[in-house]
């Protein structure tokens, strides 16, 4: 049995892209302790942060930030130097992903946790 804690996944996408930060890979789950996502800009920024359960396609319920696709309006603020962070404790097993977004591509988000096989 491999545990790693620590660092699970980091990334700085490209303007309303959505884009996977993680998929659990065959054979391990996933607990994620904590998500951050900065704002490294002079302007707010609209987020999205989805969870896809086994990679299954876009769509509103799997939204925890951003309350539904970006297509669908909405977005979740991040405002100017004012990193977001949330304590979560959600677990995910085998083929689930994590998907981001940010509108202006200025927003970089971090997960952390623990990956186990």
């Amino acid at each position: 049995m491999a545990l790693q804690i620590g660092i699970i996944a980091q990334s700085f996408p490209a303007a309303s892209a959505a884009t996977p930060l993680y998929t659990v890979p065959v054979g391990y789950s996933l607990v994620l302790s904590s998500i951050i996502i900065n704002n490294q800009a002079s302007a707010a920024d609209k987020v999205w942060v989805s969870f896809r359960k086994g990679g299954a396609p876009d769509n509103t319920q799997q939204y925890y930030l951003g309350a539904g696709p970006a297509q669908s309006g909405g977005g979740f603020t991040v405002g100017i130097a004012n990193p977001f962070a949330a304590t979560l404790g959600l677990t995910f097993g085998t083929g689930d992903q994590i998907y981001i977004q940010s509108l202006n591509g200025t927003s970089s988000f971090q997960i952390f946790g623990s990956l186990e096989s």
